[in-house]
């Protein structure tokens, strides 16, 4: 994927997620450097002591949680925004060459 969905999905019900740093993925993180485990270190070492920090850190763990659900809301910002811009540059942008839209677009 591009862009794994399973990333943004897993922050939509805020919780963190645990992943090798490929492609887009460490962008994705946002903040949370520590959970994009680089690809070329040994991932289930990390992974497990970062899970026994949350185990042992209920309050980290919570702390995790609510960074996950707002990094979700910052991602779907970014995408209506992205789409927005879309759609602006698709009906209201000069023809620059390209075949003019007549279609009437609402935004919510």
């Amino acid at each position: 994927d591009a862009q794994p969905l399973v990333v943004s999905e897993t922050f939509s019900y805020g919780r963190p997620v645990l992943s090798f740093g490929r492609g887009c993925i460490p962008g994705l993180m946002g903040p949370a450097k520590s959970w994009s485990i680089p690809v070329d270190d040994d991932f289930v070492t990390r992974a497990v002591i970062q899970i026994e920090m949350w185990i042992d850190d209920p309050a980290a763990y919570a702390d995790a949680c609510r960074l996950a659900r707002q990094r979700y809301e910052e991602l779907l910002d970014e995408a209506r925004q992205s789409l927005e811009n879309f759609i602006h540059w698709i009906c209201c942008e000069p023809d620059n060459g390209f075949v003019r839209r007549s279609a009437q677009v609402v935004l919510n």
